[in-house]
């Protein structure tokens, strides 16, 4: 959702880049590469027939291709409401639509979450109607998910995966839907327990049927019962952190390098502390950006520990001001490349630093209140 943010590399850690779609930059996962060798190899093996194999790559691809659409609908009704996404990734399991953060009000989250497999019924009846229209397209009757021509198996492969992805099994499309439902009732955080509840149940029952033969399946579910327990965390912290201000959560005190400083000196209170990025600061207050570790390392290692930090530093990162809602911020700090987001006041002067570290330690004592007036805590007879 940072505008400043640099642009994603082609190869992000395991993930490809294979293009953009609606501006939104696409990924393929490597382990989606290997299920295609995996599954071509298996074909040729049982078919010893190259044309056999294509034809099964080919449906493969088609049904992958039908899932990066499947998420455009979601990330495009989300930019509707005005919410980003980071990128859309593909996996061996299914995609991903990486939203830069989920809606608070229920109905658009029913929106979002419907709009995917909304965009597979639109496909099946677009590929139907060429059925229907193009004779030598196949016909339904002789095609099956194992075989038959293409565009009737895509067909029937578009029903299944709206059919599934509607299933409660929440952080799937119909758990969305089910917490949806549920927030007009019970509110978020309650609603969104429950159906993590739900998911997980399922996420098991995902397992038990796949340990009878269907190792996806397995993948699934563990897929969902660890996706159910993060997005069940992600509301609580949410839920930790509303109404509360930037200036109430930010670090005010922490070490600065002036912008005439050595490298040596950054390596030096790195080596002497747990701060490992370091706002460079003027003689006036001014902001002149970050220095980081890693630029840190990159510069000693090409024996610069003599320049000064200002020729190092970035000023190309997202920052917050004192008075912002601190979930807006943390938003900005998960779509940022950097541990650390500073905040600036309305001069530019840096007034504090805003990091993870922070918001999950007002997080843990969030917790540990509301447990308290839970009647958690036990007394010494």
């Amino acid at each position: 959702m940072a505008s400043l943010a640099p642009k994603p590399a082609r190869l992000r850690g395991w993930s490809l880049r294979v293009g953009r779609l609606a501006g939104i930059d696409v990924y393929v996962h490597l382990t989606f590469l290997l299920l295609l060798v995996w599954l071509g190899g298996s074909e040729l093996h049982r078919s010893g027939s190259l044309g056999s194999t294509a034809l099964a790559l080919t449906f493969v691809l088609g049904i992958f291709g039908c899932v990066v659409l499947h998420e455009l609908g979601h990330a495009l009704m989300a930019r509707r409401h005005g919410i980003a996404t980071r990128d859309i990734t593909l996996y061996p399991i299914g995609g991903v639509a990486s939203l830069a953060r989920f809606p608070s009000n229920p109905k658009h989250e029913l929106q979002i979450a419907i709009a995917g497999p909304l965009v597979n019924v639109a496909l099946a009846a677009l590929l139907s109607a060429l059925v229907f229209a193009v004779p030598s397209a196949g016909t339904f009757g002789e095609a099956s998910l194992e075989g038959g021509a293409l565009i009737p198996r895509l067909v029937l492969a578009n029903l299944g995966l709206a059919a599934f992805n509607l299933l409660p099994a929440f952080p799937m499309d119909g758990g969305r839907v089910l917490r949806a439902l549920l927030s007009d009732r019970q509110g978020r955080t309650r609603a969104t327990r429950n159906a993590a509840r739900i998911g997980q149940a399922m996420a098991l029952v995902f397992g038990v049927f796949g340990l009878l033969g269907s190792p996806m399946l397995v993948l699934l579910g563990v897929f969902v019962w660890v996706a159910a327990e993060h997005e069940a965390r992600s509301v609580e912290v949410e839920d930790a952190l509303r109404g509360m201000t930037v200036s109430g959560a930010m670090e005010t005190r922490f070490d600065v390098l002036q912008p005439g400083d050595p490298l040596a000196l950054a390596e030096s209170l790195i080596l002497a502390g747990p701060q490992v990025d370091f706002p460079v600061v003027g003689a006036d207050g001014s902001y002149g950006g970050i220095l980081g570790r890693e630029d840190v390392a990159r510069g000693l290692g090409s024996g610069e520990s003599s320049v000064p930090v200002a020729s190092l530093a970035r000023r190309d990162l997202p920052h917050a001001t004192p008075g912002e809602p601190l979930r807006e911020a943390l938003e900005r700090l998960a779509t940022s490349p950097w541990r650390t987001v500073p905040v600036l006041d309305e001069r530019g002067h840096l007034v504090g630093l805003l990091s993870s570290e922070n918001i999950a330690e007002i997080v843990m004592f969030h917790e540990a209140t509301a447990h308290r007036a839970a009647g958690g805590t036990t007394r010494r007879a």
